[in-house]
């Protein structure tokens, strides 16, 4: 299946955008091999309305869950978690959100699952798992998936996930440069 994503039109754009990293979390705890690519510029702890959806109560507490919660609850599973983002030393305050989202995401990786590869000049925007895949402008901070304009194209048939996770793999891969992120080895 092949779903377009646009903001400007979509009402629900943010709760696509959660109901993929759900559907990741869930086909995470299908058990075997897993690995989740998240390639955005911009990453910030995003808090999802979970809009009553009590399926989920043994796993999050409260109505909301955010991108923090359900990455951590990837690598309790024993997911592996590969993330490329950017951090060209500006000190913005887009990076300094991504890189205080790391730090606190580093901090919930006892299994060593979580691989981070910052770059200077990145720009793409995969997101990557085994039940789906998603490619568009969104970075996924609050304004990438509730403020601003953006489209994104959402797969879930197997042959494009994974042909989507290989892109996602070889730019993650691609960075020869890799910076040393505070306390993991790169």
């Amino acid at each position: 299946m092949l779903r377009f994503l646009n903001s400007a039109v979509d009402i629900n754009f943010n709760q696509a955008v959660a109901n993929f990293f759900i559907n990741e979390l869930l086909a995470c705890r299908g058990g075997g091999e897993y690995t989740f690519y998240l390639i955005s510029p911009w990453i910030s702890d995003v808090s999802f309305d979970m809009g009553g959806r009590n399926i989920f109560s043994n796993l999050f507490s409260g109505g909301q869950v955010s991108l923090l919660d359900l990455m951590r609850k990837m690598l309790e599973m024993g997911g592996k978690v590969k993330v490329a983002s950017l951090c060209a030393g500006t000190g913005e305050a887009s990076e300094t959100g991504t890189l205080d989202f790391l730090e606190q995401l580093e901090r919930s990786d006892h299994n060593n699952l979580l691989q981070v590869s910052l770059f200077s000049d990145l720009h793409a925007k995969i997101y990557a798992g085994r039940a789906g895949a998603m490619v568009g402008s969104p970075n996924i901070t609050h304004n990438g998936v509730f403020n601003y304009k953006e489209f994104a194209v959402y797969f879930s048939e197997q042959e494009k996930v994974e042909e989507l996770a290989q892109h996602a793999h070889s730019i993650w891969e691609s960075n020869k440069n890799k910076v040393a992120f505070p306390g993991m080895g790169v």
